[in-house]
């Protein structure tokens, strides 16, 4: 397959500072365990105020970042329905 127009990369020179720090950013994923991983900074708190989130490793700081494993806390439907 061809492109119609000339293709052009952005070079780190063209970038605007949003774009930079897209760029740079850890963007969140899951792990085969179905364990969410994402990144925070170390001076803000994440803890979930409901519980649907539960730590399931020990995180990881380096570099003024801290790199979190969650998963998802057992839910009683049940007693949702109450």
């Amino acid at each position: 397959m061809q492109w119609p127009y000339a293709k052009k990369p952005k070079a780190d020179d063209t970038m605007i500072e949003t774009d930079k720090a897209y760029h740079a950013s850890f963007k969140p994923g899951w792990a085969p365990d179905a364990t969410l991983i994402y990144a925070t900074d170390t001076t803000s708190s994440t803890k979930s105020q409901d519980g649907v989130l539960i730590d399931v490793r020990t995180p990881l700081t380096t570099g003024g970042k801290e790199v979190k494993f969650v998963g998802f806390a057992s839910i009683n439907v049940s007693a949702c329905n109450q």
